[in-house]
């Protein structure tokens, strides 16, 4: 007869489990930035630098700087809508780092396929700082990073180590 997939219990009651990180001198992750620059795409002038790109199997970290151009902040103010609960200056830093979020944020696995970061799990940003953006996703399942070949912000593509 064939086997039967299903669950029983060894011991009924509530159980907890837990596992023990590496020590801080074992660190798991990878920090990949070392001040590069990217643009959300090729055709946008609007340059940012990355301050921290963390990698770990449990989440990635992007975090970034950019200096807001004429340019940059004529587009924002065209969209602006005074009727919106920020001000101006706040809706030009809002909309600014909107634009480097929606930037292509994806890892290329050692197989050649490409996962997009939010396709892993669930993303927390923060844009309420000038001139800085962040976005931190915390991953549904563990991501063994020796599978990745690299990760790519934008027109920007970091090789893993």
């Amino acid at each position: 007869t064939p086997p039967v997939d299903r669950d029983i219990p060894l011991v009924d009651g509530t159980w907890e489990f837990s596992f023990l990180l590496p020590q801080e001198n074992q660190d798991i992750s990878v920090d990949l930035a070392d001040g590069q620059t990217f643009h959300r795409d090729a055709a946008d002038p609007l340059e940012a630098t990355l301050t921290r790109l963390l990698l770990s199997p449990f989440l990635v970290t992007v975090e970034f700087s950019y200096t807001t151009t004429e340019e940059a902040a004529a587009e924002a103010t065209a969209a602006y809508d005074p009727a919106c609960q920020y001000p101006l200056d706040k809706w030009i830093t809002l909309f600014i780092n909107e634009n480097f979020l929606d930037a292509p944020f994806y890892f290329t696995r050692t197989d050649g396929t490409q996962v997009s970061f939010s396709q892993l799990g669930g993303t927390s940003g923060d844009a309420s700082q000038p001139e800085q953006g962040s976005m931190t996703i915390r991953f549904k399942e563990v991501l063994p990073l020796d599978t990745i070949e690299s990760v790519t912000i934008g027109d920007l593509t970091i090789p893993m180590p």
